[in-house]
């Protein structure tokens, strides 16, 4: 199951640094009675990765409790998103989401707890 676990959190996280990328290429125009849409290899890229993490989390939901299991994806989720913009993306990461990432971690070793 930790195989499962940690290939969903790596797709959804690179979905999501790849959806970031690719919105910057997005184009939709309205004129008149068409719609044009413009997209890159990257949002498609996004999109894909997305839908994988999408049946891998499905596959999780299956075998695990949801009230055990999503507290501590969406929290290994938040601190990987923040810091995969930190390093890909180059975003700052403040002061506060220092603590907050610590406060998620704290809060996913609490749930571990039995």
């Amino acid at each position: 199951m930790l195989f499962y676990i940690l290939m969903y959190l790596f797709i959804s996280v690179t979905a999501l640094m790849l959806l970031k990328l690719g919105a910057n290429d997005l184009l939709i125009s309205i004129s008149g009675k068409s719609v044009t849409v413009k997209f890159s290899l990257i949002l498609v890229l996004g999109f894909i990765f997305y839908l994988i993490s999408f049946f891998t989390w499905v596959y999780i939901l299956k075998t695990n409790t949801l009230t055990f299991i999503l507290p501590i994806l969406i929290g290994a989720l938040y601190i990987l998103i923040i810091l995969g913009s930190f390093f890909f993306l180059k975003e700052t990461i403040s002061f506060y989401q220092w603590i907050g990432i610590g406060i998620v971690l704290i809060g996913i070793v609490l749930m571990n707890i039995k």
